[in-house]
């Protein structure tokens, strides 16, 4: 994989959240490892997407975010979602469309 795309990646990453206290790699998941989940994994993606013209008109987004935390959530059943890391971010500007 490009190293500079890798770093754009990092860059606009610590830019829309923060600096985080451990390395951000390729398999760094952005719901496990980074917390971007529900509202703010919508509005993360929709910015970087735009940012770097990307099509996620086909994307599933609730595959691979849970939703924001409620009070409900204890009654319901736990749902596995799929891993979203920054290695698919960088897929996704090689591609302009995410997978």
């Amino acid at each position: 994989m490009d190293n500079n795309l890798f770093q754009e990646v990092k860059d606009f990453i610590i830019k829309e959240r923060w600096e985080y206290d451990f390395e951000i790699k390729h398999n760094t998941s952005l719901q496990d490892d980074l917390k971007i989940y529900g509202d703010d994994a919508s509005e993360f993606l929709s910015k970087f997407c735009k940012k770097f013209k990307i099509d996620y008109s086909n994307f599933k987004f609730d595959h691979y975010f849970r939703p924001e935390t409620s009070w409900v959530d204890i009654f319901m059943q736990k749902k596995e979602f799929k891993k979203f890391t920054v290695a698919d971010l960088i897929l996704a500007i090689e591609n302009k469309k995410l997978l």
